[in-house]
């Protein structure tokens, strides 16, 4: 077994609530089951699956804004500093949290003070300095996003994570985020985590995945070793979507499987089935990547 020692470990995470819902009280629904990864320092870390399969609730275990049922979480740097996290999330409504009539200088040096360390933040970002005198809302969309972005990034956080920045962009805006990201990564020396369902736009920039799939992992390790050669048959699916290249079954035939009883949650799509996945599924170590497969391509 390989031994956790990243910068976060993730050790046999698992994460479940009580539904609510009428004649199921006391009934718990798994989100996550049995997670173990690691993200490096350094690293640009992706996350990527379908809608509901645990992205946000795994990121949210990251910034200690959930707490496990069940499993450990390590880091190795201080999770808080100065009162402050040293895990920031960069949400999908995070522009919102900019005051509207308050000049942006002033909300930003409710952060930090010194105007050498907003201007290299500015810099990394591809921000005008002239944004500063202006209010929150004067700013367009794109604008109070970066300036979102930039109140994470004076908190000098050792982890950026930020959750589908890509939603309800361009083309061109994509990329532009992923040059960003990247030079968050390299000039500022913060490890990147993204979570994106895009996993064409996540090809462009990460150096690690993990591929979630009904609360479980079905494939996690260097990103440029799975996009050459997935051994998952649902990163398969993912990236064959992609290319367009997919049958009427796979375009047709998906089925919500969050609760099944399955041993592998991906038995009921699989076409490499085999007849134990219905009960268990094992985990295999390649070489810079794990697979939780019975019967890898």
């Amino acid at each position: 077994m390989i031994k956790l020692n990243g910068l976060i470990s993730f050790e046999n995470i698992s994460y479940s609530i009580e539904e609510n819902k009428l004649f199921s009280t006391g009934i718990r629904k798994t989100i996550l089951d049995e997670i173990s990864f690691e993200i490096n320092d350094g690293t640009i870390f992706g996350i990527t699956g379908e809608s509901g399969s645990g992205k946000t609730t795994l990121i949210k275990l990251m910034a200690n804004i959930y707490q496990p049922t069940n499993g450990k979480i390590s880091y190795k740097f201080p999770q808080w500093e100065n009162g402050k996290s040293n895990v920031q999330v960069l949400f999908q409504n995070s522009e919102d949290l900019i005051n509207p009539v308050r000049k942006i200088k002033s909300q930003l040096q409710d952060i930090e003070n010194n105007t050498e360390r907003i201007s290299e933040v500015f810099e990394v970002l591809s921000l005008n300095e002239g944004l500063l005198e202006r209010r929150g809302m004067e700013l367009s969309g794109g604008e109070r996003q970066r300036i979102a972005l930039s109140k994470l990034l004076l908190v000098r956080p050792k982890v950026l994570v930020c959750d589908e920045p890509f939603s309800a962009q361009d083309p061109a805006s994509k990329l532009n985020f992923v040059e960003l990201f990247k030079k968050i990564n390299r000039k500022l020396n913060i490890t990147v985590v993204c979570v994106s369902h895009e996993i064409d736009i996540l090809k462009l920039f990460v150096t690690d995945l993990l591929v979630l799939y009904s609360g479980r992992i079905a494939e996690t390790g260097n990103s440029k070793i799975i996009f050459e050669k997935p051994f998952h048959p649902y990163t398969d699916f993912l990236l064959r979507a992609v290319e367009y290249n997919l049958s009427e079954r796979d375009l047709f035939g998906r089925s919500d499987s969050q609760n099944n009883k399955y041993g592998c949650p991906y038995y009921p799509e699989c076409a490499v089935k085999l007849e134990k996945c219905k009960t268990s599924i094992e985990k295999v170590n390649f070489e810079k990547r794990t697979v939780y497969c019975n019967n890898p391509l």
